[in-house]
């Protein structure tokens, strides 16, 4: 993405096996015909083995999101206001 991670104000991550040290910055998401500004934090600290999702502030409060793992498919529907 070009980030110069580092750069952005730090964040602490936190999950069952700890914390990590994390660095927020805007991203645009393009979904369809929309493009999003939303928060996203990066960090070096996970393990290569570990997950990476969407914020819930700028995108899952504003969309329902259904994880479909038998069809290996994620879809999403913009809620109404």
């Amino acid at each position: 993405l070009g980030i110069d991670v580092k750069t952005g104000p730090e964040h602490e991550l936190g999950g069952i096996k700890g914390t990590c040290k994390g660095y927020i910055h805007k991203v645009g998401l393009i979904i369809g015909e929309e493009t999003h500004t939303v928060r996203c934090v990066f960090t070096y600290e996970l393990a290569t083995t570990g997950f990476q999702i969407l914020g819930q502030i700028g995108f899952f409060d504003r969309h329902k999101v259904v994880f479909d793992y038998d069809e290996n498919a994620i879809t999403t529907q913009k809620k109404s206001r």
